[in-house]
Formats: C-alpha cells, structure tokens, sequence
C-alpha cells in the first residue's frame, strides 16, 4: 500500500520539463492496433529528438526475457555509437590556439 501511495505522490508532484536530446522510444508493436493515433512522434512534444526501437510484443510483455532479447542488442549498439563518438571528440586535437609561455 505504502508503494502505490508514494508512486501517486510522486506522479502528482512532477513537472514535465522538455528534454533537449535524444529519447529513446520502445514501441510494443501489438499494441494500439486500434488507436492509430498513438504514435511514438507523440513523443517529440518532450524532446529534441526521437529514436525509434519497435519490437512485435505487447506492452506489458517488454520485460519478458524474449523481449529484452531485442532490445538489449539495440540499446548496446547504440550505446556503442556513442562511447565512439565521444572518444573520437575526445581523442581530436583542439583545434583552439593554446597560449604562449
């Protein structure tokens, strides 16, 4: 009980602020077959950008084993993508004139 009464305090005090990166959507694929109109760009309202990951499971079957399966690869691939861009930006000379001693 104690949970559900925290969880709804928590929901009832957040302010929703926009965040200007990428999000990361999961979209259960089985689902809102009959709302066309919920759409992963719905999304879009609360960020700079939106990456898309679509699996052919039903929402409450994302933490399924089978599930993650899928999306463990994706994440790490993106992931990946961006430990190498940081590294490269990291391992680039600065361009920047350094002062004279």
């Amino acid at each position: 009980m104690r949970v559900v009464l925290d969880t709804n305090r928590l929901v009832r005090s957040h302010y929703h602020a926009r965040y200007d990166g990428t999000l990361t959507h999961v979209r259960a694929g089985l689902d809102h077959k009959e709302r066309p109109d919920l759409v992963p760009d719905l999304w879009l309202a609360h960020a700079a950008m939106l990456d898309r990951i679509e699996v052919p499971f039903l929402h409450p079957q994302l933490t399924a084993p089978a599930a993650s399966a899928l999306i463990a690869p994706e994440l790490d691939r993106r992931l990946a993508a961006i430990q190498q861009k940081e590294f490269l930006r990291c391992a680039r000379p600065d361009k920047r004139e350094r002062p004279r001693r």
